[in-house]
Parts: C-alpha cells; structure tokens; sequence
C-alpha cells in the first residue's frame, strides 16, 4: 500500500512541505511533474483556483491520481523536478522537456584548464558541478571564483609552446583582475594549477581553509588602513557564506545507489525506497508490510523494480550477501538517508489520518451535529457549487452524501437558463429553486459553496417553497473555512484537521470538482 498515491479528489491530503508532485491520468500514466515549496498549498490551487490556462484547465482535467515525495527545501525541490522530467518526459512538461535544462559549471580538461558555465554535459569535461536551480546566484559564485583564484575563461587553446611563442597579448579579463595572465606566463604552470584545485574546492564546498585565509587577509588589510581592499576581501567571505552550491538531489559525486529505509512497529513495517542513478533520484516508493522480514522486502524491491546497484545506503544493516550495505554518519549519503525517513515519517502521518478518517463515520456525523447545533444528525447532505470562466457556459452542480459517502447515482449537474453573465446570486437561486421546486427527497442539511451572500440567496428559495423549516442549511466560505448560518452576525469555524472539517471540505471539494468538470465539456463543446 502507498498512501503517497492520493484520488485527485484527496488533494488536500498532501503535506505543507517542500517536495515535487506528480499527476497520473486514469491509466496511471504519468502526465505531469511539478515542484513546490508548500504541496499542499501548490496541488489545491490546480483544484480551486479558477484562473488558469487553456493547458492548465486540460491538465487537470485529466489528473485522476496524485503523487508526491517530500525533500528538504524549495532548491531541492527544483532540482528534483528536473531530474524527474528529464527521466520521464511526461507530455504536459512542454517547458523543461523541450531541450531547456539548468546550468552546470565546468572545469575543462585542457593543458589550462577554465572555468565555465555550460548547458549540456560532454564526455571531455574533467569536473562537473551542478545543475544551479538559481542563474544568478551561479553568476555570482563564477565572478567571486574568477576574481578568487584568476582562472582563465578565453577561448584560446593554450599550451606552454604557445606561452614560449609569446602567440597571446594580455586581454581585459586580466587588467579587471579576473585572470592571472598566464597566456603572458606571468604565473607558473604548477601556481595556475593550483588555482585550479582552489576553484574546485569552493565548488565542492570545502571551504574551511580559504574562508580562514580570506579573513586573515581582511584584517591584514583593515589594519593597514586599506580599508577597500578590506571590504572586497568582506564581500568575498559574504559571497562564500551565501554559497550553496552543493546539492543532495543531484551530485555528480554519487554512482547508483539504492535507498532502504525501514521502521518497525510491532509488526507492522514501514519502508521507502529510493533509486539514485548518476547522482539523480528516479523513483521513490513507501509501503506498509505486515509479518515480513526486512530481507524479503528489499528482494521484492529489487525484484520488482529491476535495480542493478549492489551499493545500498540504509539505516539497518541486512544479512545478504553480494550487496554492500552502507549506515551512513555524514555527508551526501547521510542526507539521502534523512530525505528516505522524511519520506517515512509523512507516510506513516497520512496513515495515521486515513485511519482516523475511516472510523465509524456515523460517529463522525453525530460530530458535525453537536458542532454545528444541528436538529438532527445529518445523513443526507447536498452540496452546490457555481461555475462559470467570465461568466460564459454558467453551470452548476449538486453532489451528494449519504451516511458520510459519496452517492454519485443522485449527483446532479445544471445548465443555468435564466442567468446572463457571472452572478452567482441569482445562480444559486435558480439551482437550488430547480433541485427542491418539487419538494420530494430533502436532504438533512444543504451546504452552499460561498459566504454569507450565496447562503442568504439560497434561504430565499427555500422560505419561497416552504420547505425552509424543514431542512438546515450552512454556508462554507473558501479562504477561511467559515461556517455560516442563517441570522448570526459570527461564523463557526471548525478545528483544523478535525474530522468534521475534513468530511466537509471533501464534500465541499467533491462539488466543485463536480461542477468545474461540468463547466470544462460544456465549454468544449460550445467552442467546437
């Protein structure tokens, strides 16, 4: 079981943090590959935001199922989602698929060797690093490592015979102190060479040294009096503290690695596994297994999913042979770790909720009773949405509930007939008019999507049918989840992630996915 695979219509599932989602159509295919600082902020607005654009209305139409995995920052987040697109190339990734990617930088493996930023990787290049999910801060670290250590970045292919010849004149790049002139030989082989391992050292984040030196010479300089040259060794040290160029997302330091990651409950056991090929994470999977060993696990694993590394990175040693297990303390590898246990530590939050969450829903009904002040315990909910894009193809929709579930064989969807352009007032007048005129099968209690106007619109109806006494009927409003009722001035508002808000908002959502589903082919097929 993945409980990290959600219905479209679970999005609000997802957890607030940072990490990259990913949409399945009803085949399971995946179609699309997004990242977010905040998952759940960034899904739902696929979902309820209104505003989109002709591909984004025909994404969404075909999401179905959700997936997501859980990093450690937004920057992480970004390089994932590259790796996942250039790995899958879904068909609704246009924009990163399309050849575009995020810069690298390069030594080259010349006589010289230069520092420079590239797009695409090639075989000759002697140290890569990267990609940089931020262009700028990559310029800023290429200036603050050229004006560090004068490396070269002409074109020239340089060789000590071409030094001897004296074939090369000395360019701006030198007199503005970004090069150290070694086209001239005013540097030796062996000094330039060494600048050339300083410029790897601070792109592989080994820092220690050279901020140790950087600063001695600022306050060699300060007491000297030379207080520009001390602030330029200052802007030096700032630009290394800002620097953030190693990533644990995409390493061109990692080979292929597996991910095994396990915790025990008794005798449940929860895993993720993660695959790491060429320093990139490609797959990430959770499961809950029961009366299992941990080494039948990981051989269904690589079973299963056809992985060929023998390097595994996880927090229990198993006992098999041919397959070199690693516990990692620091580094790289630890990091990894620790994305795996996030990973874990959300699964098992999410079971936690869906377990909660599939308690007697009867119980949960007699919640919602006592919250709201009910007459009775409401079985029997309706809910109705409007939508309409600028007021053109106006439809609505009426999802219902009964015994805490869906009842789609009683959903109904409306075309609305007397309304021109976007008035959600009169929308839900005619709606709510249209669904109760006959006054047979009254549901327990009606929601209306929207405040206290929609709520009051929809009241008028009913005291007009003479049904109002004989149903309650609420008002939920989107951006705070306030509860409205008729003639109180102050909303109720529900505990966050209560099962009574929960069962709402699922009702509430289920309606606008409903209508915006709706709205979408009636559209379509006005404009064809």
């Amino acid at each position: 079981m993945d409980s990290l695979f959600l219905k479209a219509s679970e999005f609000r599932k997802l957890p607030e943090k940072s990490g990259v989602y990913r949409f399945y159509d009803i085949d399971k295919t995946l179609i699309y590959i997004g990242k977010a600082k905040n998952l759940k902020s960034r899904v739902s607005s696929y979902f309820l935001n209104n505003n989109k654009s002709v591909k984004t209305l025909n994404l969404v139409k075909n999401i179905e199922y959700i997936n997501f995995t859980v990093v450690n920052n937004e920057h992480e987040a970004f390089l994932l989602e590259n790796n996942l697109i250039k790995e899958f190339k879904p068909r609704y990734n246009i924009l990163l698929k399309d050849s575009k990617s995020y810069p690298y930088l390069v030594i080259t493996n010349e006589e010289f060797p230069r520092l420079i930023p590239v797009e695409h990787i090639l075989d000759d290049y002697k140290f890569i690093f990267g990609p940089f999910s931020n262009r700028s801060l990559m310029n800023e670290l290429l200036e603050f490592i050229r004006k560090t250590c004068k490396i070269r970045n002409c074109k020239y292919n340089i060789t000590e015979n071409d030094i001897k010849n004296d074939k090369f004149n000395l360019c701006l790049e030198y007199h503005i102190e970004n090069c150290c002139g070694i086209c001239k030989n005013l540097i030796s082989k062996e000094d330039y060479l060494k600048n050339i391992d300083k410029a790897i050292n601070i792109l592989k984040g080994n820092l220690i040294n050279i901020k140790k030196e950087i600063k001695l010479k600022m306050l060699e300089a300060s007491k000297k009096e030379q207080y520009k040259l001390a602030q330029r060794y200052k802007n030096e040290l700032e630009a290394i503290f800002n620097y953030e160029a190693k990533s644990i997302i995409s390493s061109t330091d990692f080979k292929n690695f597996d991910v095994f990651y396990i915790e025990k409950d008794e005798n449940t056991i929860y895993c993720n596994y993660l695959i790491i090929r060429g320093g990139l994470i490609i797959f990430a999977k959770n499961d809950i297994f029961e009366d299992i060993l941990e080494e039948d696990i990981f051989i269904l694993y690589r079973d299963k999913y056809e992985s060929e590394s023998k390097d595994i990175i996880s927090n229990i040693k198993l006992d098999i042979n041919g397959y070199n297990f690693t516990i990692p303390k620091i580094g790289k590898k630890k990091d990894l770790l620790e994305i795996s246990k996030k990973n874990i530590e959300v699964f098992k939050h999410e079971l936690k909720i869906e377990k909660t969450m599939e308690i007697d829903k009867n119980q949960v009904l007699i919640n919602i009773k006592n919250a709201l002040n009910l007459k009775k315990i409401p079985y029997h909910i309706e809910c109705f949405d409007n939508s309409n894009l600028q007021g053109t193809n106006p439809v609505s929709s009426c999802v219902v509930f009964k015994n805490g579930e869906p009842s789609k064989e009683d959903y109904r969807k409306f075309i609305v007939k007397t309304v021109v352009g976007p008035d959600d007032f009169s929308t839900m007048k005619e709606v709510v008019y249209r669904r109760y005129y006959k006054n047979d099968n009254l549901p327990d209690l009606i929601i209306i999507d929207g405040g206290k106007g929609q709520l009051n619109c929809a009241i008028q109806i009913l005291k007009e049918l003479n049904i109002f006494d004989k149903v309650e009927i609420i008002g939920l409003a989107k951006e705070f989840e306030e509860i409205y009722f008729y003639k109180k001035s102050k909303p109720v508002i529900l505990k966050e992630n209560s099962q009574e808000l929960r069962l709402i908002q699922y009702i509430r959502d289920e309606s606008h996915r409903f209508a915006i589903n709706f709205h979408r082919k009636r559209r379509s097929k006005n404009f064809f």
